[in-house]
């Protein structure tokens, strides 16, 4: 069984709860660690977009002079915003994949 201190519960507390009035902080535990795990992966996804920018500046690219918006001011992800940032990596992929091929270094 998990520490209560980890649902954010405090010992003088966690005595009195029975599994039901346990539940919404489970549940709330749960949620907030996917978040965090969500977090995490857009992070690791934008280190990656960012690495492959300073590689294809190696080979003539251009790496962008500020940072590069994924997300509106509201910070609401739409499916929209979605579909056109993987439109925007596509775009960019077949860029550095013909600029490689134009140095004979593509397939």
């Amino acid at each position: 069984m998990p520490n209560a201190l980890m649902y954010g519960i405090s010992d003088e507390r966690f005595p009195h709860l029975n599994p039901t009035k346990l539940a919404p902080y489970r549940i709330s535990f749960e949620r907030k660690r996917k978040l965090d795990l969500k977090d995490q992966e857009s992070i690791a996804y934008l280190n990656g977009i960012y690495t492959k920018l300073a590689i294809s500046t190696a080979f003539g690219g251009k790496f962008p002079e500020k940072p590069i918006e994924f997300f509106t001011a509201s910070n609401k992800k739409e499916p929209d915003d979605i579909e056109i940032n993987e439109r925007q990596a596509v775009a960019e992929m077949a860029t550095w994949a013909k600029s490689l091929e134009s140095q004979g270094l593509g397939q």
